[in-house]
């Protein structure tokens, strides 16, 4: 194509990612590999005129590229002029990190692009790739934190039983602390530690801390928005994630707590327009299953279902696909999810399946004694969901049931009182 017309694409992209993301510039650039060296080339522009505000070229050995994203980083903000940083906090500063050994850096590097992917096996290869990297080198506090994420991932997606895959990571990431406490990735692994573990009163100051250090650590900051949902602070909450977002606008892990909070709110048509959003900015990840979850809520039960069986269907899993089917044409939507909450038992016999998912599915069967024997499971098995328990719509159907009542005691211990109030 003509230049011009590559130019007027190029800048429409720029316009619809700068309006998506409520910004008002964007940062470009370009990574190259040379022999022993990194070069980067970077430019700062502004996303309404498509001025170039700034540009620099740097280049570094391949040990010492943390001390060049921290050279990039406080470019940057002396080129925007930020002012948000927390008083005692000086930026990003990589430049206490001694160098990193190249094949440290590639495996933390292949680790990441995996672990986004969501899925089972790049779960498992990212954590592969961290393992290597902390093998060659030991005090490489990023690799370690990010081999906790890549754990609790596992288990919170339901991919491995919960309370293997927390020891996975307290043991990751107090490792990363141990290595260096300087480095805000251990303090937010270990609040998720003690989030998932119930002492949520630590788990919010561990993530304080986490962005004392580095007010932009995305684990600390999604930490942050569910410190505040449980507070009742709603709106604030919703915000953080949009903050997150407006951080890490192109991560999986990291777009998906907008959509998420605004479900947990019923805020569903926003709900579904941020998660559409989502969609476009990471393709490789499916939402089939969200918008399933948000139609049901709504009440728009034949879309939920096409929804559910487009996301079987990119799983392959024609057994729940079939179960659906029949359910459905036994006794409509509601036998849809009594077949797949009684195939999903079945599948549970043979391989671990959250019964969390088993709950939720016959939560919207409306079984209310089915529902709730399996959320007690769920809380004997550590599932990372259960954490949410009082905020999910899904759940509204066992609210009343003085069962459920004793649940949120387990879960939430000496702050149920407080979440009933605000939930």
């Amino acid at each position: 194509p003509p230049r011009s017309t590559l130019e007027a694409d190029r800048r429409q992209r720029q316009m619809c990612i700068r309006d998506r993301l409520g910004v008002d510039a964007l940062v470009e650039g370009s990574l190259l590999g040379k022999g022993s060296k990194i070069e980067l080339t970077v430019q700062l522009i502004d996303g309404r005129s498509d001025e170039h505000i700034w540009a620099e070229h740097y280049m570094r050995e391949t040990p010492y590229v943390f001390s060049l994203i921290s050279d990039m980083a406080n470019a940057i903000g002396a080129q925007i002029g930020s002012t948000t940083l927390a008083p005692g906090v000086e930026g990003v500063n990589h430049q206490r990190m001694r160098p990193v050994d190249p094949r440290a850096i590639d495996a933390y590097s292949l680790g990441l692009t995996h672990m986004d992917r969501f899925t089972p096996d790049g779960l498992r290869f990212a954590i592969d790739q961290f393992e290597r990297a902390v093998e060659i080198e030991p005090e490489f506090a990023l690799a370690w934190g990010q081999l906790g994420a890549a754990h609790s991932m596992l288990g919170l997606y339901g991919y491995a039983p919960p309370q293997e895959s927390k020891e996975e990571l307290r043991a990751a990431v107090l490792q990363a602390i141990k290595a260096d406490n300087q480095v805000f990735i251990g303090h937010s692994g270990l609040g998720w530690v003690q989030w998932w573990t119930g002492d949520f009163d630590g788990g919010c100051e561990s993530f304080k801390e986490a962005l004392r250090l580095n007010p932009s650590a995305p684990y600390a900051i999604h930490g942050d928005a569910d410190c505040l949902m449980l507070a009742g602070r709603m709106d604030e909450s919703i915000a953080k994630a949009r903050e997150l977002l407006r951080i890490s606008p192109f991560s999986v892990m990291h777009s998906l707590p907008l959509p998420n909070h605004l479900y947990v709110a019923r805020r569903f048509d926003e709900a579904v327009a941020a998660a559409k959003d989502m969609q476009l900015r990471t393709p490789q990840f499916s939402m089939h299953w969200f918008f399933a979850r948000v139609y049901w809520e709504q009440g728009r039960f034949d879309k939920a279902l096409e929804e559910e069986r487009l996301e079987l269907e990119r799983r392959g899993d024609p057994v729940l696909l079939a179960a659906i089917q029949e359910g459905f044409d036994a006794a409509g939507p509601t036998g849809a999810m009594r077949a797949m909450a009684e195939a999903l038992v079945a599948r549970a016999r043979n391989t671990y399946v959250d019964p969390f998912d088993i709950a939720v599915a016959f939560a919207r069967a409306e079984m209310v004694d089915e529902a709730l024997f399996w959320l007690d499971k769920a809380v004997a098995h550590g599932s990372y969901k259960m954490n949410y328990l009082a905020f999910w719509p899904h759940l509204d159907v066992v609210r009343d049931d003085p069962r459920y009542q004793d649940l949120l005691e387990r879960v939430y211990g000496p702050r149920t009182q407080d979440i009933r109030r605000t939930s």
